[in-house]
């Protein structure tokens, strides 16, 4: 399966440090008090112009995570990411950067 999204992806955010990892429809969601990281997995939908979602889970753990192509700055270092993102796991919301991994 061909899509324009990268199958894998990192996902970063400050105030408060988290993390996913994505690799394929499978992601992993860290936090400083979670470095293990919590594992989910979820339906991917190719978004028009570039974005992904992903969502899935159930009550507690529902999430969903939406990536937009646009530039980025996690605004603690000097790295540019190509697109924005948002988190939504239960009721917390989690905002910042993803980009392509190698």
């Amino acid at each position: 399966m061909d899509t324009g999204t990268p199958q894998t992806l990192r996902v970063v955010g400050t105030e408060p440090f988290w993390g996913v990892q994505v690799d394929g429809d499978a992601l992993t969601f860290t936090t400083p008090e979670n470095q293990a990281g919590l594992q989910l997995r979820g339906e991917r939908t190719e978004v028009p112009g570039g974005g992904l979602d992903i969502s899935g889970g159930s009550g507690e753990q529902a999430f969903s995570l939406k990536l937009r192509p646009g530039d980025c700055s996690d605004g603690m270092s000097d790295m540019e990411f190509t697109m924005t993102a948002e988190f939504h796991i239960g009721e917390t919301a989690y905002r910042g950067c993803a980009q392509a991994t190698k």
